[in-house]
């Protein structure tokens, strides 16, 4: 066993011994240091092989200014691993025995897998319980878990090694026990009928990205839907404000157990991914695109919808890209000339909306029928 010692002192902490490294450490090819005790790390300690382990009967924690790197980690310690200060792992992380625990209202301190890093021997009672991070990798299974369950999420970067943070939050997302923010499951697009109030994950990065999730006994699958069918990942969108669609490509399983892959979406731009389920949108009938120039002209000045001469107990609403609403209108005729009259978009209520692309819905109370479509905006 090699390892090179700089300044590294073993002494009381609260009445329990601490490894304490102040200066120059290294652990060489086929070396070994096992950890028994809590480890303070304040210096740098990144060119590492070998392997470090946490081993014992006893809680252990990492604290320290410094973020120490080793090449192999290995977990023996059934009273798990506590993290204040975050750990980087360049290639195996093998959870035998015990979990690694993170502070689940700090995002800054997490387990990292750098570009080569794996993991193994991960399950219900051996997982990361709080944050994890990947840097350098096209895809990644995060192997989170909490009360003894694993409920891993694996993220398919579409273009490019992605940097990303993941966490499992065994809480409903209307009152979260851990990070502050609540994301109302009354909030939610018109095509999500349902949003799991058992658990959420938060998964933060920049490239596109599709997640897969998992769904167990706990998760109550059954009460947000009846058939796998309408099963779909959502998330909380911060631009809107509502849990919207981020779709499925594969979903297996059964109503206790299973697994769903979402489309590609960017993460940064949710605050939190659940399993939600989609509502009956058959009965929407397709009806023709629309152009608009409202420019005083006379011409496609304003939405004028045929379908609403059928019923003028209506209601019209149009929303942006985005999905936030810009107009909405009862009984509607030719009111819409490209002016936003949504309260919540104050200062842009009662301006001229951009040149773009947007959705409207059409509900005719008087013969029972929805109707949804697409309107092009030209200024």
């Amino acid at each position: 066993m090699r390892i090179l010692f700089g300044l590294l002192f073993v002494f009381q902490l609260q009445a329990q011994t601490a490894l304490y490294v102040n200066g120059n450490m290294r652990i060489h090819d086929e070396g070994k240091l096992g950890v028994h005790t809590d480890w303070i790390n304040d210096s740098p300690m990144d060119q590492n092989l070998g392997l470090a382990g946490f081993y014992g009967n006893r809680h252990l924690q990492l604290q320290g200014q410094v973020m120490p790197v080793v090449y192999d980690l290995e977990v023996m310690n059934p009273a798990h691993v506590s993290l204040y200060n975050s750990l980087g792992v360049s290639n195996n992380l093998n959870l035998i025995e015990g979990s690694i625990r993170t502070d689940r209202s700090d995002e800054n301190v997490s387990l990292q897998f750098n570009p080569e890093a794996f993991h193994t021997g991960s399950g219900n009672d051996t997982h990361i319980n709080g944050y994890a991070s990947v840097i350098g990798q096209l895809n990644f299974e995060f192997p989170l878990g909490a009360n003894g369950t694993y409920m891993p999420l694996t993220a398919i970067s579409n273009t490019r090694a992605m940097t990303a943070q993941a966490i499992y939050r065994p809480e409903n997302p209307n009152s979260p026990i851990n990070g502050g923010l609540s994301f109302p499951t009354t909030q939610r697009h018109f095509t999500i009928d349902n949003v799991s109030e058992i658990e959420f994950w938060q998964l933060d990065a920049t490239t596109l990205t599709a997640v897969t999730l998992p769904w167990l006994t706990h998760s109550l699958i059954d009460q947000i839907v009846e058939d796998l069918d309408k099963l779909t990942v959502v998330g909380f969108s911060k631009a809107t404000g509502l849990w919207v669609d981020l779709g499925k490509t594969n979903v297996g399983g059964d109503l206790r157990t299973g697994t769903i892959t979402s489309d590609y979406f960017i993460p940064d731009e949710y605050s939190a991914i659940a399993l939600g389920s989609l509502g009956d949108i058959s009965r929407l009938t397709k009806l023709d695109d629309y152009f608009m120039s409202p420019n005083g002209d006379g011409i496609n000045d304003a939405l004028t919808i045929p379908e609403t001469e059928d019923s003028p107990n209506n209601k019209l609403t149009i929303y942006n890209r985005y999905m936030v609403k810009v107009f909405e209108q009862e009984n509607y005729t030719d009111e819409f000339k490209g002016i936003a009259n949504n309260e919540s978009l104050l200062p842009e209520k009662g301006k001229l909306l951009p040149s773009d692309v947007y959705f409207y819905l059409l509900t005719l109370h008087d013969v029972d029928r929805e109707y949804q479509g697409y309107l092009y905006l030209s200024n």
